[in-house]
């Protein structure tokens, strides 16, 4: 799995600490970015707004995540998808809150909005494996454990590294002001 790059920065939606620790438990077995990037959901991928640029970009995301009213989670599931490695992700219940603030988001600040290959899948990372044997037994795991998750998103966080590579809160934006 790609570790981040220096430059890199990212918004995303943090868990509550007692959910965090809980899908940690797994993170830390499967994820090799566990340590480095904390249990998040990715709203806007890296690179995404770089340090410089943020005194004039943030308050245009404020204004523009005003219009995002706060929403729920429910984590269901799991799912699976390739990429250099075989990544095994929880599934949210519900993905159309996330899915508009990030086409807002390509409306309000689309320079920064990087386009990928593929269409925005909001999921939460929990390990990336090199055989399907490993990930279908890491799975059966997760599934085994999941249990409820459910938690209420009421602002979104701006994440970058810090100089020895581990992301960090840099910003917090609050949803729905003017919800």
């Amino acid at each position: 799995m790609k570790r981040p790059d220096p430059e890199d920065r990212a918004l995303v939606v943090l868990l509550p600490e007692a959910l965090a620790q809980r899908i940690d438990r797994w993170r830390a077995r499967f994820d090799p970015n566990y340590g480095i990037v904390p249990a998040h959901i990715t709203v806007a991928y890296p690179p995404f707004v770089p340090d410089e640029e943020w005194a004039t970009v943030g308050p245009t995301l404020l204004r523009c995540l005003g219009q995002v009213c706060p929403f729920d989670i429910r984590l269901s599931g799991t799912g699976t998808f390739r990429s250099d490695y075989q990544i095994l992700w929880l599934r949210l219940e519900d993905g159309r809150p996330l899915r508009a603030a990030h086409r807002l988001l390509k409306q309000c600040v689309p320079d920064y909005m990087v386009d990928r290959p593929y269409a925005y899948r909001p999921h939460l990372t929990v390990g990336a494996f090199t055989t399907e044997t490993d990930l279908r037994s890491a799975q059966r795991l997760v599934r085994s454990e999941l249990g409820e998750m459910r938690f209420s998103v009421q602002e979104f966080v701006y994440l970058a590294p810090d100089s020895i590579g581990t992301w960090c809160e840099c910003s917090r934006l609050p949803l729905g002001h003017t919800c």
